[in-house]
């Protein structure tokens, strides 16, 4: 097996945090609204999630770079 570079690793590690985050972000936007996303920031900024109304939903972004892209979620 090969064992990855360890900054491969943490950027792993760190997209995981904000996926995590992000769908914690989401259930509250689900339950509270928009405002709730004031109250779960992107873990590495500190600021609120990107939020965009999609036709079914929405999506929430990060500013954070994972393999050279944003990361992005969409929730229904």
């Amino acid at each position: 097996a090969i064992i990855s570079p360890p900054e491969i690793l943490v950027n792993k590690t760190q997209a995981m945090t904000v996926r995590n985050a992000m769908a914690a972000a989401a259930l509250a936007v689900m339950r509270d609204g928009t405002d709730a996303l004031q109250s779960h920031p992107d873990p590495t900024t500190g600021q609120p999630f990107t939020y965009r109304q999609t036709p079914d939903g929405f999506e929430l972004e990060s500013s954070f770079q994972f393999q050279d892209k944003s990361l992005k979620s969409s929730f229904k």
